[in-house]
């Protein structure tokens, strides 16, 4: 029985020792682990605490980045609405310009379509008709004002024509006339009465334009002018041709004094 007891005491003594190894191998390796994980979890902190401080710095910088955008942003909209405005007056004046513009256009529109309807008028109340020739309303008159080879002296049988033209200018007062003289291709020889055709010419014109002021027609709507014997209308080389040379012509003149005036206010 002493035997059994001494066997069984040292089983157990056996048993603890062996408890003994084991508890300590584990002990062992859980601090190894313990001691790894605290290296790892130093190591995060470290990670966490530089990513935080950089995280920060970048914060910050965007925190003054968007402080200087505001800023920016706050300048560029007090510009933009200062641009704005001085384009609202600068549009403002060019609407301004236009509007006049077009009320002297209306206005201009109105006296050239006066000034054309006096004309119109004028030939309205006669036998005449207009032929436009070189830019000018020549009047196709039915019986034209026609002269002797180197004189001025105006016919009598044309006093029908010339009341007709006196008559058409007193009954329009805007309308001038320009009285236009023309010779045919005969040079003045002797040089007494007249210098040369541009001479005999204007007085051809001076005298038509005599003749209708005597009839009543106001001398400021009246020009008289030359053009020699260099707007024929016949062949200079016969007597017939000549002799349709030797004329007067009426162009009728609008009143352009006020077209005049309303361009030059532009």
């Amino acid at each position: 029985m002493k035997f059994n007891t001494q066997l069984i005491t040292l089983f157990i003594g056996v048993c603890i020792l062996s408890i003994s190894c084991v508890s300590k191998k584990s002990f062992d390796a859980l601090q190894a682990e313990k001691d790894e994980l605290a290296m790892k979890l130093d190591k995060l902190q470290a990670d966490f605490d530089s990513s935080k401080s950089s995280q920060e710095a970048e914060i910050a910088a965007l925190k003054d980045a968007n402080t200087n955008l505001s800023s920016q942003k706050t300048a560029l909209n007090a510009d933009l609405e200062k641009a704005k405005s001085d384009f609202d007056m600068k549009l403002a004046k060019v609407q301004e310009s236009v509007d006049d513009k077009q009320s002297q256009l209306d206005n201009l529109r109105g006296e050239i379509n006066a000034a054309f309807a006096d004309v119109e008028n004028a030939v309205a109340g006669s036998n005449a008709r207009i032929n436009e020739i070189e830019n000018f309303l020549y009047l196709d008159l039915n019986d034209e004002l026609d002269f002797r080879s180197g004189s001025a002296r105006v016919d009598p049988n044309d006093k029908e024509t010339l009341q007709m033209l006196a008559n058409m200018l007193t009954g329009n007062p805007n309308v001038a006339m320009i009285i236009e003289g023309h010779t045919d291709s005969k040079q003045i020889l002797d040089g007494k009465q007249y210098k040369d055709n541009w001479d005999l010419s204007v007085s051809r014109a001076t005298a038509v334009v005599r003749k209708l002021i005597d009839m009543g027609v106001n001398p400021d709507q009246l020009i008289a002018s030359g053009r020699a014997e260099f707007m024929p209308t016949g062949d200079n080389t016969t007597a017939e041709g000549r002799a349709e040379n030797r004329r007067t012509e009426a162009i009728l003149v609008p009143n352009i004094g006020k077209l005049y005036r309303v361009t030059k206010g532009n």
